[in-house]
């Protein structure tokens, strides 16, 4: 889709990056809570029953840096909260659970450079606390202080030049002792303490602040020249008033105090990352955490109120952690920045030779390096050091494997019961007869075998099988209503003409619909016999029936409730009727299409309800919330959800939902667990599981989450996309020992294989993790060889624990082979002294007549006596299956080296490019390169003359796709690029009529932005046809179509360029564009083509049109019209954040764009940080607005939105009407001139909108 609009930036997973903590009373003022700054985001947790729970999640319109507590006026009051982001905005916040959407109050917000002129601003931003005031180093040179009164009220800033400082390092105030009477409290002037740094070496000085000014006194020492902490110390004792600090080297820790007291003790080089106070037992104790993972406690010995020396201890090793926060009863967090952030318990005594022990692990993606991806299942190249990983990360659930076997062409499956929670039988019908499989038990343990029961007809198929309250069963055929056991039919109705369709519940009412469209309600009585209540004619024949009951008016006691309704669906009927129970009677009538009558386009008469499901669904993390829902699925794969309201013998139905789930026809299965979990899993090609999610009672919202399938084994991860013709619940400890009571587990079939499983925890994104031992660099799949290259640097430390005094840290690059389902290690190739490895990718390069994928790694020689590496390597590995073996071992995929070419530079990056050919960058130049064979050898070599205008060539990418190879080996390039709009609109040609097309790319140079570049193959000569000439500092590029540029930059901004080929000035069509502008708020470091979701569209590919004459009802139904997405595109980010860029058509970004406007305004943002601001660009001293981008976090949280405030939002959107536009002229400023008056226009409603949101969770 050439014609993109507009880019739809959303965050698939969150960032997990931990930059701030904070512990103090912030929800009450009687339970201490864990704060957690990720990036745009703050976490509010809990210590509840063995566990942290996160009770609030908050957005952030700003990337948080520091945070701390201010003191609260009493103790009966909760505190409130300032934190600083990461372009100087500042807020003071409180608790408020009566504000919506946000239960937080902001008592005060600012920015800090307004009016700040007196310098650059520092690096490394720092915050401290004192009872009075703040002080924090934002700029060069500078202290700026920030006086509060009460815990409420800021006061105006001012900033203190501290003249011997080049660099501040290190703030903290001094401790005081606090003298309290009955009436006041004293406070002693704050003491602020200052570790800089001067031309050649650190020192530590403090200074008074007395009104405006600091006036320095005491403390000038010069300290260990690493040091980058101070720890402030208690008095000791009634002689002292003010207390010492602690300088934390990475050589020494020194204790210094204003009468002149020294202490210091050597440790070995390390730099400590962070510290935190200890519980004095009975000394001061600190405890701190260096760059190694090893964790230490400083111990202040002291003898008659003074300290006499300085004791270290070691406790142990646990992640890399940047922020510490004692928690009680020994517990610890750590947060982290680089790995997995960790809940850890000191012991007083040490456990298996150590002191710590993990509690809980928290998963997060930061930093990612590099990313590529493998069918579904997108890989990340994360972590730093010694806790690098690669993470698995997959869209959906997984259902591990525990048993498959080929059974082909069964029509439906029905569990049996011997007891409440255990399920003995398995049932399956097929075309003429019914077979049963049941739980046998052996030695080695339960199986389900082929048994025979004697009350069930085998002869016949059946319509459904299920227990009835009092231990005997239900079994319904084509002919007849059979009520028995297992050893004898009790009794039995026989219908009049043939059984279409049936369903009954465990409370003992059946429905069943004859021939000609007669439905019958029966019921099974207390003494065992079948009783015929009522019977109605619906005119039609009947589709579908549910009886399932709804349990939100239940008793808990109920051991089978019974139904009050029952759902009907009828052939030739786009309609769903209910009907009361007792009397058949219509209570409601749901239309299941809006469309008009003379909209013939989207009329799908012959696509009526095939299934129909009545549940309660539960959220999970409050069972007491609960919605009563109705499913419809369609035959064409649409799902139709509705909410019931149930009141005073009334029923409605309201916030209708469609979504469409595949191509084929749904059957919908509800799911329970024991302790109560509810859910409904949709059967078709893309089987999904619906669910209700949400942090609280406000809103909760469906969610939809497909199915993939696992193997049990766990030498098997691989996933892949199974369809389901028919599922049922089956619930065996004796079949599946490990799945406990919180899991889901079935029995599914398609059209050759019966499956048994156990689907994994229900959430929309799985991450699963692979320990390297060493941070990865480079990740490239290999599909020829089902392999995954991975470049990584070992740092030297050979375990996680604490190094011993012999131990020698060496840092050396290698690149590690792992099987792609496993992440076994099958080969590592180690690189020579000083090479690092820069760029990895693999290609199809053509070698003669023939085409063959080849794995190329850059590598330069980084040198101690360069600045710019002068020397690299190009290496070229093939890793396909060797022809001549049929074993799947190790050997038969192992890589071998083909060429290897020595650079004049370093090779920062790689790209397929056409004609079997490949592109890369060394030093400022970039060069087109193929693989030649002469003599039986292979070279790698340069191709003409190459492009030289950059600074440092870092980026260069081509939209050429690596073409299968000429053996008929398949390609397993096309999971990265799925197909979509571009596809359709840009590769009409034949592989033919490929050669004679243009041959363009991208570079992304160190400082000059995005240039374009192409090649002429009669020339052989690469030649820069198009700049943009804006100053950007790129850390990514993709190129998104011919002429449309995606990049990143160094000051968290992304930007669209797009060359203008419609131009006929010569100076216009060597420019580009810069079309879109967006602070994304974190540095992206990778972009790939591709989604973590393939939408499934009949639509798909089809612009959409209006009438000429458009009626209202018309306008209504174009404004619901499917979304059409062009490029997709996913990145990730140094914090952790996992996004999707969508392109957007005209209609769909204009519809978001007037939502994000509505929500901007009417949305009292966290902190009052104004959500415009925060998306402006500002780099180089400009700023900004954001424009060609569309923010999906801010759009996606409408759906978090109480009832009132989205009433709110619609009403901002209706009096906007940018949301109304055609999709040829379509922008980002609302319609002016939309050819209709006021009265014509049809307003929105909430449905409406939370329909266009969902659809577009739908899409990542």
């Amino acid at each position: 889709m050439e014609n993109e609009v507009s880019h739809y930036v959303v965050t698939a997973h969150p960032p997990g990056s931990v930059l701030a903590t904070l512990k103090c009373y912030f929800t009450s003022s009687e339970v201490q809570d864990l704060l957690i700054a990720k990036s745009r985001r703050l976490e509010v947790r809990q210590w509840k029953q063995g566990t942290l729970d996160t009770i609030l999640t908050l957005p952030i319109h700003g990337r948080i840096i520091a945070m701390t507590a201010l003191p609260s006026s009493s103790e009966k009051q909760p505190q409130c909260v300032f934190f600083l982001t990461e372009r100087f905005q500042y807020a003071l916040i409180g608790y408020d659970a009566t504000q919506t959407p946000y239960p937080i109050q902001t008592y005060d917000s600012g920015s800090f450079p307004e009016g700040v002129t007196m310098g650059r601003t520092t690096e490394h931003p720092l915050l401290t606390m004192h009872p009075t005031c703040l002080a924090l180093h934002l700029f060069r040179g500078f202290v700026t202080i920030l006086p509060f009164q009460g815990h409420q009220q800021l006061q105006r800033p001012f900033h203190v030049r501290v003249e011997q400082a080049h660099k501040i390092l290190a703030l903290c105030f001094l401790l005081h002792t606090t003298t309290t009477t009955t009436t006041t409290t004293t406070t002693h002037e704050p003491h602020l303490c200052i570790l800089y740094q001067s031309q050649a070496h650190q020192h530590v000085t403090s200074a008074k602040i007395v009104g405006h000014e600091l006036h320095f006194q005491g403390m000038q020492s010069r300290v260990d020249g690493g040091s980058a902490l101070l720890l402030p110390v208690p008095p000791l004792g009634n002689n002292e008033t003010i207390g010492g600090v602690l300088v934390i080297g990475q050589m020494q820790w020194t204790y210094l105090h204003l009468n002149g007291t020294t202490k210091v003790v050597p440790i070995r080089q390390a730099l400590f990352l962070c510290a935190t106070t200890l519980p004095a037992q009975p000394w001061p104790r600190y405890l701190l955490a260096d760059e190694f993972g090893n964790w230490h406690v400083l111990t202040l010995l002291v003898e008659s109120n003074k300290i006499m020396a300085l004791q270290r201890d070691v406790l142990g090793s646990c992640t890399l952690c940047h922020s510490l926060v004692v928690l009680d009863d020994g517990l610890v967090f750590a947060g982290s920045r680089v790995g997995d952030s960790q809940l850890l318990q000191i012991h007083p005594e040490p456990v298996e030779d150590a002191f710590l022990s993990v509690v809980e692990e928290y998963t997060q993606l930061g930093p990612i390096l590099d990313l590529d991806s493998n069918g579904p299942v997108v890989v990340t190249a994360s972590g730093s050091s010694q806790f690098g990983s690669l993470r698995l990360v997959r869209n959906g659930i997984g259902m591990n494997e525990y048993a498959a076997v080929e059974m082909p062409a069964i029509q439906n499956m029905f569990r049996l019961k011997v007891s409440a929670n255990e399920d003995q039988y398995l049932v399956q019908s097929f075309v003429g007869e019914t077979r049963v499989l049941g739980v046998v038990e052996h030695e080695e343990g339960a199986t389900l075998e082929e048994v025979w029961l004697a009350g069930l007809d085998s002869q016949s198929s059946s319509l459904y099988v299920g227990n009835v309250t009092g231990g005997v069963w239900i079994q319904i055929t084509d002919s007849a209503v059979r009520l028995c056991t297992a050893e004898a039919v009790l009794d039995t109705w026989v219908a009049e003409k043939p059984i279409t369709v049936a369903t009954a519940n465990p409370a003992g009412q059946i429905a069943v619909a004859l021939q000609g469209g007669l439905l019958q309600y029966l019921i099974v009585g207390d003494d065992s016999t079948l009783k015929v209540m009522t019977s109605k004619s619906m005119g039609k024949d009947v589709s579908c029936l549910t009886l399932d009951p709804l349990t939100s008016d239940a008793m808990e006691t109920d051991s089978a409730v019974s139904a009050k309704l029952v759902g009907v669906g009828l052939w030739d009927e786009f309609k769903v009727r209910l009907l009361a129970l007792d009397s058949l009677e219509e209570s409601l009538c749901l239309e299941l299409s809006e469309e008009s009558e003379n909209d013939e386009r989207h009329h799908r008469l012959n696509m009526m309800a095939r299934s129909l499901c009545f549940i309660t669904l539960e959220l999970d993390s409050n069972r007491s919330v609960n919605v009563d829902m109705l499913f419809v699925g369609l035959g064409d794969g649409t799902l139709i959800s509705f909410s019931l309201s149930q009141g005073k013998g009334v029923v409605s139905a309201h916030s209708r939902k469609e979504v469409c789930l595949g191509t084929q026809r749904i059957d919908l299965v509800p799911l329970h667990t024991e302790e109560g979990g509810t859910c409904v899993l949709a059967t078709g090609d893309r089987p999904t599981v619906i669910y209700l999610a949400g942090l609280s009672n406000n809103n909760p919202k469906l969610c939809y989450s497909t199915v993939n399938l696992s193997g049990s084994d766990e030498e098997d991860r691989s996933q892949q996309t199974i369809a389901v013709n028919v599922a049922t619940p089956f619930v065996s400890p004796k079949i599946f020992e490990t799945m406990g009571s919180q899991h889901y587990s079935l029995c599914v079939a398609d059209d050759t294989y019966l499956r048994l499983g156990v689907i994994d925890d229900i959430q929309k994104l799985h991450v699963t993790t692979c320990r390297l031992g060493m941070a990865p660099r480079r990740i490239v799949h290999c599909p020829e060889g089902r392999l995954f290259a991975v470049g990584c640097l070992e740092s030297g430390i050979k375990h996680l624990g604490v190094l011993q005094e012999d131990d020698e840290t060496s840092m050396g690059n290698c690149i590690r082979i792992l099987d792609d389902t496993t992440f076994d290690d099958l080969e590592r190739i180690d690189l020579e002294p000083f090479e690092m490895i820069l760029s990895m990718v693999y290609v199809s390069l053509q070698v003669g007549n023939e085409t063959s994928p080849f794995l190329l790694v850059g590598t330069a020689y980084a040198l101690p006596s360069e600045d710019e590496p002068t020397r690299g390597r190009i290496l070229v590995y093939t890793c396909q299956r060797q022809e001549n073996t049929t074993s799947a071992t190790d050997d038969s995929r192992a890589i071998r080296p083909v060429a290897e070419f020595i650079a004049s530079g370093a090779v920062y990056s790689l790209c397929q490019f056409y004609d079997g050919m490949a592109l890369c960058t060394v030093g400022s130049k970039t060069m087109v390169c193929r693989l030649v064979k002469e003599a039986g050898l292979f070279r790698f070599e340069f191709v003409g003359r190459g492009h030289h205008g950059n600074i440092l060539s870092l980026f260069v990418k081509s939209l050429a796709k690596r073409t299968p190879a000429s053996d008929g080996s398949q390609d397993g390039d096309t999971s990265k690029a799925p197909a979509t709009l571009m596809d359709v609109s840009e590769h009409k040609e034949s592989k033919a009529e490929s050669k004679e097309e243009e041959q363009f790319a991208i570079v992304g140079d160190l400082m000059r932005s995005i240039s374009l570049v192409q090649y002429y193959p009669e020339h052989k000569t690469l030649e820069e046809i198009a700049r943009d000439f804006n100053s950007n500092w790129t850390t990514a590029i993709e190129m998104l179509h011919a002429n449309v540029y995606l990049g990143a930059e160094n000051w968290n901004n992304l930007f669209c360029l797009r060359r203008n080929t419609a131009s006929t000035s010569a100076e216009v069509q060597c420019r580009l564009e810069t079309v879109g502008e967006y602070h994304l708020g974190e540095m992206c470091n990778k972009f790939l083509p591709g989604s973590l979701v393939m939408p499934v569209s009949s639509t798909k590919g089809k612009p959409r049109t209006t009438p000429e004459s458009p009626s209202k009802a018309n306008r209504v139904a174009a404004r619901k019209a499917p979304i059409v997405t062009g490029s997709q595109t996913l990145f990730g980010t140094v914090d952790g954040t996992l996004g999707v860029i969508l392109g957007l058509d005209g209609k769909t970004a204009t519809f978001l764009s007037c939502l994000e406007r509505a929500m901007s305004t009417t949305i009292q943002p966290v902190g009052d940080l104004d959500h415009r601001m925060f998306r402006a660009v500002q780099a180089n001293h400009r700023i900004h607005p954001a424009h060609g981008f569309i923010d999906g976090d801010l759009i996606e949280s409408f759906l978090d939105l109480d009832q009132e405030l989205m009433e709110k939002v619609v009403t901002a959107m209706n009096r906007d009407g940018g949301w109304d536009a055609g999709d040829e002229d379509a922008t980002m400023m609302p319609i002016q001139e939309s050819g209709e008056t006021e009265s014509d226009r049809m307003d929105l409603s909430i449905d409406d909108v939370v329909t266009m949101v969902e659809e577009m969770t739908m899409l990542h």
